[in-house]
């Protein structure tokens, strides 16, 4: 009758003692920054060079799973965009988009790549960057090519007033 009593007491104590290591701040603590999402996952308003003209500007979402989705102002010629991000280090990102471009008429007449790096200062709600896009006909002869700096500001939720 002794053994089980110890059993019971023995079987306790293993019990609480993975209770306090799993529930214990550093285990939490290591379990949220596991779950916390990079600086780069939110939706962004992003203004670029586009020389020769005015700067260009666009609405960009990142997605935790490595997707992309970015829409400019160059709508109806330039289909919205879409690619992949991978993070670099822990400041700085790296992405890929692919769009349609069509003329005056609605015609599909090329493809767009942009491929660009993101890096951010101490302020994880702005990001500057490097951007090179080239353009293709539906051949693949290439059109032109661009490059040019950008800066990003996380778009927030802001309070609805009436």
């Amino acid at each position: 009758m002794l053994r089980t009593p110890r059993r019971l007491i023995l079987l306790s104590l293993i019990v609480a003692g993975v209770a306090a290591f799993l529930f214990s701040p550093g285990v939490a603590q290591a379990q949220d920054a596991a779950r916390r999402a990079p600086a780069l996952v939110g939706t962004w308003r992003v203004i670029f060079d586009r020389p020769p003209g005015p700067p260009g500007t666009a609405l960009v979402t990142f997605t935790s799973d490595g997707t992309s989705v970015r829409t400019t102002d160059r709508s109806p010629v330039m289909s919205a965009s879409h690619g992949a991000w991978m993070q670099v280090n822990e400041r700085e990102f790296q992405a890929t988009w692919h769009a349609f471009q069509f003329d005056e008429k609605g015609v599909h007449i090329g493809n767009q790549q942009a491929s660009f790096r993101v890096t951010f200062g101490s302020d994880l709600n702005r990001f500057t960057g490097m951007a090179k896009g080239t353009a293709h006909a539906l051949d693949g002869t290439l059109k032109g090519t661009v490059a040019g700096p950008f800066q990003g500001t996380r778009v927030v939720v802001e309070p609805y007033t009436d």
